[in-house]
């Protein structure tokens, strides 16, 4: 077990640690990584309820961790903004040791921390890039979490989703799968960003959001404003 295991098995950063140990990765390290929103109460393996082995089943080896490291008990299931930003030292060392090349994000929770302008409805099955520390590029895509696939009626938009990232692995070459519809609202996309973003006029002139790194995400509120999110670890 890594320093950074270790560090998330002890972590009481905020009271979920008491409704259950807090879950970090537990796979080798590998190119693929798969982010959950939080594991399920009692859980000691990522995804390795029901609906994660689901998961597991259709996409096979990679590293799978979680953006909240701790499940709660009661009838919601997802973490709260509260809870991410605690445990976020948590999730950007996790990545940082990691350092995936492809990554797919779980979960309206898992986009947000990314992209808060985009919705997973809009966004599922299509990549974009994001930057990790100064060199590190990894390729994302977004689809609907295990739970809600399981419970929802959205298993085959979770399969469709992860054989489309599952295809877009394989021919390592994310920019053919770019998406030509809005990922903010489904519109036919006019513009792109560097990151293969999608998005209609509306889009791009309203949500001008730019993902920075880990280390210090930048979310651009509005033309002459800034805020810093800090991920020092």
């Amino acid at each position: 077990m890594t320093r950074v295991q270790d560090s998330v098995r002890s972590c009481t950063l905020c009271p979920l640690y008491r409704q259950g140990s807090p879950v970090p990765y537990g796979d080798p390290l590998n190119p693929i990584a798969v982010v959950g929103e939080m594991p399920p109460p009692g859980t000691t393996i990522p995804f390795s309820d029901s609906a994660g082995q689901m998961v597991r089943d259709i996409i096979g080896d990679a590293t799978y961790l979680y953006l909240v490291s701790c499940g709660k008990t009661g009838s919601l299931k997802t973490p709260t903004d509260s809870e991410v930003t605690a445990c976020r030292p948590n999730f950007a060392a996790q990545i940082l040791e990691i350092r995936p090349k492809w990554m797919l994000l779980m979960g309206s929770s898992s986009l947000a921390v990314f992209h808060p302008d985009l919705n997973v409805s809009t966004a599922r099955g299509k990549p974009f890039e994001l930057t990790i520390g100064k060199e590190k590029s990894v390729v994302c895509m977004t689809t609907v979490s295990p739970l809600m696939a399981q419970s929802g009626g959205m298993a085959d938009h979770l399969r469709e989703d992860i054989s489309r990232f599952k295809e877009m692995v394989d021919a390592e070459n994310w920019k053919t799968f770019v998406s030509d519809t809005c990922m903010g609202c489904g519109a036919w996309a006019e513009r792109w960003t560097d990151e293969g973003i999608a998005l209609c006029r509306d889009h791009w002139t309203s949500n001008p959001f730019v993902p920075d790194s880990l280390r210090g995400w930048v979310r651009k509120q509005n033309p002459t404003e800034e805020t810093q999110l800090s991920f020092d670890v």
